[in-house]
């Protein structure tokens, strides 16, 4: 039986959430949909060009987000980088390296040359009229965060949303892209535990599990993948 992300997501909730040391993790995948990327990509130009359909294609997106298979092909699992190399990371470790500073990192300077030449700089949904408003974020929102998990660890009760991932055909885990702020922010202070859900795994992960459509199994295998990346 295939198993899709939706239906292992709602039958198998909290049990894809595994608590591990982030710094067991070495890799990072720049997406979780190998098979929906094209129109996940196809959907951002869509929303640039005609923002009215902007909703719609939001809508669109976690529908395509949500029908990948669990079982993901060895082919795509080759696509992935060293986590040090991922632009969040390196933005991070630079900002804690300049944390009693924020105005000296490259984080800042990117923001204030964003804002120069068009205005208005961003930071997700966030956006900032003025360099007073960016001096704010970084200093209280990222350094809270970042001073806040070097005193007490990770706060679930704080992340917006928790860091995605996959598991990779050793049962080592794939770090992906949701969550990776906190996450770097962790990996790089020492924190652990923190939690990751794991979205997808390597074919032969799965093989070598028995997995096929046994949920059961899924999860006894899942707590596993757990023991083996504290």
């Amino acid at each position: 039986m295939m198993l899709y992300r939706h239906r292992v997501r709602r039958l198998v909730g909290e049990g894809l959430i595994v608590w591990v040391n982030p710094r067991r993790i070495e890799l990072h995948s720049r997406t979780t949909q190998p098979n929906t990327l094209r129109l996940k990509f196809a959907l951002i130009r869509l929303q640039e060009r005609l923002p009215i359909l902007r909703k719609p294609a939001q809508f669109i997106d976690v529908a395509l987000y949500s029908v990948e298979p669990f079982k993901m092909r060895a082919g795509f699992l080759k696509d992935v980088a060293p986590v040090e190399n991922v632009p969040t990371y390196g933005k991070i470790a630079d900002f804690i390296l300049h944390r009693s500073d924020p105005a000296r990192s490259v984080w800042y300077r990117d923001l204030l040359a964003e804002l120069e030449r068009t205005g208005t700089a961003t930071h997700k949904a966030l956006v900032f009229r003025t360099e007073a408003e960016i001096r704010g974020f970084l200093e209280n929102y990222v350094g809270g965060l970042v001073d806040s998990m070097a005193k007490t660890g990770y706060d679930r009760s704080k992340a917006h949303d928790i860091g995605t991932a996959i598991v990779a055909a050793d049962g080592s885990i794939i770090k992906s892209v949701a969550g990776t702020h906190r996450f770097s922010v962790a990996r790089i202070l020492g924190v652990s535990p923190v939690p990751l859900e794991i979205l997808g795994a390597h074919e032969d992960w799965m093989r070598a599990k028995k997995v096929n459509g046994d949920l059961n199994q899924l999860r006894k295998a899942i707590r596993e993948v757990e023991t083996q990346n504290q």
